[in-house]
């Protein structure tokens, strides 16, 4: 199984399609947003009170939603004040997710290479469709 982060933002057509193919799992938090089109990450990194989401509605265990042991190291690449592009790489990180895709070029998608090294999470800006579709077809045939 192929687990894909995907920033609410990135949920475009083209990436709505991918999620149809076999052995994709798609994923997400809802910091900003929620949705029922993906599953919702059970292991949200560095959730807090401010970010307004209730757990006690919910079946995320209080102790799944701190940062990871990269969150330092990823705050340091992509700089503090980027609090919410921290949380979804190491929320991806921690989600043990493969692809990371997101709408945010400056922040996330130029860095890619470096993340890729830091987490083994590889990024992508939504409208590489293209790109996403070889990494996966390179993903599954080394499984």
């Amino acid at each position: 199984m192929i687990k894909i982060y995907c920033e609410l933002g990135s949920l475009t057509k083209e990436i709505k399609q991918l999620k149809s193919e076999r052995d994709l799992e798609f994923l997400y938090f809802p910091f900003e947003n929620q949705t029922k089109k993906i599953k919702q990450s059970k292991k949200p990194s560095n959730l807090l009170a401010s970010n307004a989401f209730i757990l006690s509605s919910s079946s995320i265990l209080l102790k799944d939603t701190k940062y990871s042991d990269k969150y330092a190291e990823i705050e340091s690449l992509i700089g503090k004040h980027n609090f919410r592009d921290i949380q979804h790489i190491d929320t991806a990180y921690k989600e043990n997710c493969q692809i990371l895709i997101t709408p945010d070029k400056d922040d996330i998608a130029n860095f890619r290479n470096e993340i890729f090294q830091l987490t083994n999470v590889m990024c992508f800006h939504h409208s590489e469709i293209n790109a996403i579709y070889r990494y996966i077809e390179n993903l599954k045939n080394k499984n």
